[in-house]
Formats: structure tokens, C-alpha cells, sequence
């Protein structure tokens, strides 16, 4: 099973080191491929939060670090359920935004030793989700962003206080959020 681990540069990029592992799958963990397809975002209060994938069928965890990185809290679950290619951003209120996909939704349930090879149909029956958390990742209020999104692989981008660019595959948004109070 994959890891989540961290590398930085002090040469834009021509070679890179190795700082930390983020997390490491452990036997008996809930999770089909490990943690994978991190999403990272610095905190208001200067912590940095990661938010990984745990598999198509497998939900999406959390860890923190308050020392840039160096080491992490244990990859707790963030109680979004069933998630894929988290896409995470803090917004200049402070508030966290995190977009991610359910490929497969409520019901899937064909699942082989060869993945999902040829039962998947473009666009598929996949929706993407828009999560919103005002205290550091620790909860989430989410809503639907659309259904039938092809991949489920989002990108979100704040374009002006309370108005979040969504771009999934040849679908884009433009989300409005109610201002933090």
C-alpha cells in the first residue's frame, strides 16, 4: 500500500530531499490503497494540514503539523465518507475549502481483483463535493457541486473573498459562499 510522505527543494526544483513521512498505512487500517493523493494547505494559525485519499471505496483522512512539516499527527478520519483527488485551499477568511469526488456512488458495489476496468462509462454516475471547515479541518459542512462529473478530479481556486472557482474535467463552477461570521 502507497504512503504520503514529503520532499522539498532549495533549488527550484533540480533536486529534492526528503523531510517526512506524512502517514503509512498499518495492517488492519480502513483503507484499500493507503494514503495517497495528498492535498496540502497552511493554516491561519501556522500549521499545515494534509488530507489524503484512502482509495476509491475508502474514505478521507487528515493529519497535521505544527513544526512546517518536519513530523504529523496520526491520519484521522475526517468524516467524509468515500473520496477521491482532494483538492484543498485556505481561503483569506481563514475558512479551509476542500473539493473532492465520489467516483462511485452510494450502491457501487462491483468490485474485482481488476479494479474497475471497463465498468466505468464517461461521465460515469460520480458527483463532486464542496467541504467547508472554520476551525482548522477538525469538521466539515459539505455540499454537492454536481453530478455526473467524469473523473471526479476537482480543482478549486478562491477568486475573490467568498467565491471559489471549481474545475472538474470540462465542467467549471463558480461557487458563492455565505461570508464567515
Amino acid at each position: 500500500m502507497m504512503r504520503t510522505f514529503i520532499v522539498t527543494s532549495s533549488d527550484k526544483g533540480k533536486t529534492w530531499d526528503y523531510l517526512s513521512t506524512v502517514a503509512i498505512p498499518q495492517k488492519g487500517d480502513p483503507v484499500g490503497e493507503g494514503f495517497v493523493e495528498p492535498a496540502l494547505t497552511l493554516l491561519d494559525d501556522g500549521r499545515l494540514l494534509c488530507v489524503m485519499r484512502g482509495g476509491h471505496h475508502f474514505p478521507l483522512y487528515s493529519s497535521w503539523s505544527s513544526d512546517n512539516g518536519k513530523t504529523w499527527t496520526a491520519p484521522l478520519y475526517t468524516g467524509l465518507d468515500r473520496g477521491c483527488d482532494p483538492c484543498l485551499i485556505t481561503l483569506k477568511d481563514g475558512r479551509v475549502a476542500l473539493s473532492w469526488g465520489r467516483r462511485y456512488p452510494e450502491g457501487w458495489s462491483i468490485v474485482s481483483p481488476e479494479g474497475d476496468k471497463g465498468r466505468f462509462v464517461y461521465p460515469g454516475e460520480g458527483y463532486n463535493n464542496l467541504s467547508i471547515s472554520d476551525d482548522g479541518g477538525e469538521t466539515w459542512t459539505t455540499n454537492k457541486i454536481d453530478d455526473k462529473t467524469g473523473s471526479c478530479y476537482s480543482t478549486i481556486f478562491e477568486i475573490e473573498p467568498n467565491v471559489i472557482f471549481c474545475q472538474v474535467d470540462s465542467w467549471c463552477w463558480r461557487i458563492n459562499l455565505k461570508p464567515w461570521e
